[in-house]
């Protein structure tokens, strides 16, 4: 079996995480806007600065699927979660939440999931986490993990 790395985006992983945003971009965020290789690179660019950490899931040196972190002081939110659509029912998504769990340090950890995405709330529900809140304005659950 191959081994699964989860460590922080890289630069020459790029390429690979614009092709793995672009295929969820309707689910991910609100503007629903497509990326490429320079405008996620800029973006990338601005995220350590407000705490965001992007981290990739690795398998056989390849971009499987993606994390995106916002840490604060006393709680974890998780910003963003995709995989390849190749690689959907792999477990990757449910390795990617342990890793967020993991990383919680026993924060409190928070994600808002689109209503339509129906993988990632089970995928969460099945972690521990609670909708605690919907959002009618943008049509998806808040939900909140307590270790």
């Amino acid at each position: 079996m191959s081994e699964i790395v989860i460590k922080e985006i890289e630069k020459a992983e790029i390429a690979e995480m614009v092709e793995i945003w672009n295929q969820h971009f309707k689910v991910l965020i609100d503007n629903r806007r497509k990326h490429t290789v320079e405008t996620l690179s800029k973006w990338l660019e601005t995220q350590h600065e407000i705490n965001n950490i992007m981290f990739g899931l690795i398998v056989d040196e390849t971009l499987k699927g993606f994390i995106i972190l916002h840490y604060e002081e006393d709680k974890l939110h998780i910003k963003m979660t995709a995989v390849n659509n190749e690689d959907q029912n792999k477990g990757y998504g449910r390795k990617l939440m342990e890793f967020a769990i993991k990383e919680s340090k026993k924060k409190p950890i928070f994600t808002e999931v689109k209503c339509e995405n129906f993988k990632t709330i089970n995928i969460c529900l099945k972690k521990g986490f609670k909708i605690i809140r919907y959002n009618e304005k943008l049509n998806e659950y808040i939900l909140q993990y307590i270790i």
